[in-house]
């Protein structure tokens, strides 16, 4: 965990947390979320999660089994570059 020295976006927000990439288990599901859940028990206050990504995975799967409760999430999946938009919609 890290505060507000981790992800460059972070930051910009005085008391914000980072769960910093693992240097070990990194492909492990249970340690990634275990991160995660620790960095949340750390935090004291109101909590507030963003995720991008496989993170949005971690956090749906630490949401199985919450330990403590989260104001809300913003959760950005990445694009499908793969099919096509929606008629009306362009990458452009």
């Amino acid at each position: 965990m890290s505060r507000t020295t981790g992800r460059p976006a972070a930051r910009a927000f005085p008391g914000s947390v980072t769960v910093e990439p693992l240097t070990t288990d990194r492909l492990s599901r249970s340690a990634r979320v275990a991160a995660m859940d620790a960095a949340l028990q750390a935090i004291a206050g109101e909590v507030v999660i963003v995720a991008h990504s496989a993170g949005c995975l971690m956090v749906a799967h630490w949401a199985k089994a919450p330990t403590r409760q989260v104001k809300a999430a913003l959760l950005v999946p990445p694009a499908d570059v793969e099919h096509p938009l929606p008629q009306g919609l362009s990458r452009a």
